[in-house]
């Protein structure tokens, strides 16, 4: 077990929100607050565009994490569990800053005018692509600098990612499994059910996923041709709920985000959701003496039936891409090759201490082996590669919801050599006594 944070001890999560505040200043400077404010001003013009929505998919990282401090401070300093970006966020500022925190010390990265850094900031889906690529470079270079490796992470073009050297030397290229582009589905889905005025709770299975903003633009198009005209596509099927134009209800208490009696009107609709993939719901919320008012309701669910399927063909062609950047290296013959995917960002997870595996648990872990069954069949006919490791988060919360464990985990695949893999991190967040949160 390691601790979170290498400078500051934080003793509750208040502070360690303020101390990734002050983290994330040392590394992007004051650029950070100042795009962060542009970006919100621009957000908040037309709201009807839901161009919020997209931010996961083309917002600078660094930004969506501040933004994801200033929600936590506005929340009282508390992280909102049923809003999967913000436990997505946290867990990968919680990487970055781990990561970066050790990187600085060894000399591989100098902030706040570091070049990588920099490019942390770019805009736009290929920046927030290559933004990905480099943190997880950080993190598994980090990572074996942990357990006594010399590092090294060449910027050459062409080059390997990472060159680790103990008792030998290994070379590393790292590669990120991507997600599908839901958000951007969802914002065009719901500026054009607002532009007809249709209220409803749209039910999509989907066969192919989005892996393009204009993949995900198309078949927003398309569902909505569904919606109105009965039509039926290949790619998917539908099913919707109507919703009433507005709904007026008494609150017997007041929870100081108006966005929850959203959430529970539309449960209430819906029941219980099992095996969902992405959910996203919009209205005008309000609460006008001690009524809670929900205007223009939307909920979009989406589930990927051929999801395991999809993401085999997607690791095998990162191992492809990743064994022909070694093939551009003059590398001795018989040395160590890895290859480390990241599928963090398809398989988010938070479990609290003490409960039974959930049912998105039990999900991870069939992808996880499936994923595994296909990067061992690849190594049989890649010979020259050693191994393939694969990664991804956990983040464990006390029963009241405070983070308290972050467990980056590394699974080698063939797990043939002990001494030349990556060994994973479990991060103490804070320090917790009885788990009174």
């Amino acid at each position: 077990m390691v601790r979170l944070l290498h400078r500051f001890r934080p003793r509750s999560f208040a502070e360690l929100v303020d101390v990734l505040q002050y983290s994330l200043e040392h590394f992007f400077s004051d650029r950070l607050e100042r795009e962060y404010e542009e970006w919100y001003r621009l957000m908040s013009r037309k709201p009807k565009e839901y161009q919020y929505i997209k931010v996961e998919e083309e917002l600078p990282l660094p930004i969506r994490w501040w933004d994801l401090l200033y929600k936590v401070r506005g929340q009282g300093y508390v992280l909102n569990l049923n809003i999967s970006s913000q436990v997505e966020d946290l867990q990968k500022i919680l990487l970055f800053d781990y990561a970066a925190e050790i990187l600085e010390k060894n000399g591989l990265i100098h902030p706040p005018d570091d070049k990588r850094l920099r490019q942390l900031m770019e805009r736009g889906q290929q920046g927030v692509t290559k933004s990905r690529s480099y943190i997880y470079e950080m993190i598994i270079a980090a990572n074996y600098i942990t357990y006594g490796f010399n590092v090294d992470m060449p910027q050459e073009e062409g080059s390997v990612d990472i060159i680790a050297e103990r008792d030998e030397k290994i070379y590393i290229e790292c590669k990120v499994l991507e997600p599908p582009y839901w958000n951007t589905f969802t914002a065009k889905l719901f500026k054009l059910m607002n532009k007809r005025r249709i209220n409803a709770i749209l039910t999509i299975n989907v066969r192919k996923a989005p892996y393009s903003h204009r993949e995900a633009e198309l078949l927003s198009e398309k569902v909505l041709e569904a919606y109105e005209n009965k039509t039926e596509f290949n790619e998917f099927t539908l099913q919707h709920v109507s919703l009433p134009y507005i709904t007026e209800k008494n609150v017997e208490f007041l929870i100081g985000d108006p966005y929850f009696y959203l959430s529970m009107f539309l449960m209430n609709k819906l029941g219980v959701i099992q095996n969902v993939d992405y959910m996203s719901m919009a209205a005008d919320v309000g609460i006008f003496n001690g009524k809670i008012k929900i205007r223009e309701p939307k909920a979009i669910i989406v589930r990927h039936v051929n999801k395991i399927d999809e993401l085999k063909k997607k690791l095998k062609r990162k191992l492809r891409e990743a064994k022909r950047k070694f093939k551009n290296v003059r590398i001795k013959h018989g040395a160590n090759k890895l290859i480390c995917i990241d599928l963090s960002e398809l398989m988010h997870e938070v479990v609290r201490i003490g409960e039974e595996k959930t049912v998105r648990t039990r999900a991870n872990e069939r992808i996880l082996n499936e994923l595994k069954i296909s990067a061992s069949e690849w190594l049989k006919v890649n010979n020259d590669i050693t191994d393939v490791v694969l990664t991804a988060t956990q983040l464990y919360v006390t029963p009241r919801g405070t983070p308290y464990v972050l467990n980056f985990k590394c699974i080698p695949v063939k797990n043939i050599k002990q001494l030349i893999y990556p060994k994973g991190w479990a991060i103490e967040t804070l320090i917790v006594h009885g788990f009174k949160g």
